[in-house]
């Protein structure tokens, strides 16, 4: 059995270092494909991982990764739109 203090311990190390946020902010958004997309809906569909719920129990850090998850699967949805309609 995994413990979850520790797995916190460790995901709350990586998101707060000062690097993360520039990785992040510097994702190759180009990199995402559909499969990737379909992998996180999974995660984005679930009860578990709606906004109220992820704002109520994780705090603002949380909330924020959460809305740019949802931001970039919405930007290559749209993207995918764009280029489909660009090449037509």
């Amino acid at each position: 059995m995994v413990d979850r203090n520790i797995g916190s311990y460790v995901v709350l190390q990586f998101i707060s270092g000062g690097s993360f946020l520039s990785r992040l902010s510097s994702f190759p958004v180009d990199w995402l494909n559909e499969e990737t997309v379909e992998l996180l809906q999974v995660y984005l569909q679930s009860q578990d991982f709606e906004l109220e719920l992820v704002e109520r129990t994780c705090g603002t850090l949380v909330t924020g990764l959460y809305t740019w998850t949802h931001a970039l699967c919405s930007f290559h949805r749209v993207n995918k739109h764009v280029i489909h309609t660009r090449v037509d």
